[in-house]
């Protein structure tokens, strides 16, 4: 079995450097998501924090000008919580990456997740088409779900977790 490196997948500590690593992407014809380390935050004052970040890393893009967009966990921004904060936060973070022409891409986390994951792409798509979800490809119910989101017309990544 070939393990590959975690600094492979990480641009960096400090969002420089991750705009320097997405701007080196970009010029060999690559985009880059970047993404907040981070998940199941428990206290609200840490939800609305990591909500401001993820708004941060969208300016940061749109200043730095790299062709990329971001990856968010729903419950870096509260889902554990309250679903309704997780949903405020996110609607903050896809207005804030319409305006800076970017999009967003929702992370499936553990199995648990999954519905709440669909169900709040499915309430927030509508009004923004700039966000996209991810599909672990080895659960049952899988295929089933990435055929309900092409009918919706949305972007998916599938992966293998």
């Amino acid at each position: 079995m070939l393990i590959w490196p975690a600094t492979r997948f990480v641009a960096g500590e400090r969002a420089a450097e991750a705009f320097e690593a997405a701007r080196d992407l970009n010029a060999k014809g690559i985009l880059a998501t970047l993404d907040l380390l981070g998940e199941n935050v428990t206290d609200p004052e840490e939800a609305h924090a990591s909500c401001r970040s993820y708004i941060d890393v969208l300016r940061g893009i749109a200043d730095a000008g790299v062709d990329s967009g971001i990856s968010i966990k729903l419950t870096m921004l509260g889902l554990n919580i309250d679903p309704g904060l997780a949903r405020e936060h996110l609607v903050s973070i896809l207005q804030a990456a319409e305006a800076t022409g970017s999009w967003v891409r929702i992370d499936m986390e553990g199995s648990r997740y999954v519905q709440p994951t669909l169900d709040l792409f499915r309430e927030v798509f509508p009004a923004h088409r700039n966000v996209g979800v991810v599909i672990q490809s080895m659960l049952r119910r899988s295929a089933q779900d990435v055929e309900d989101m092409i009918r919706l017309g949305a972007s998916v990544r599938l992966v293998m977790g």
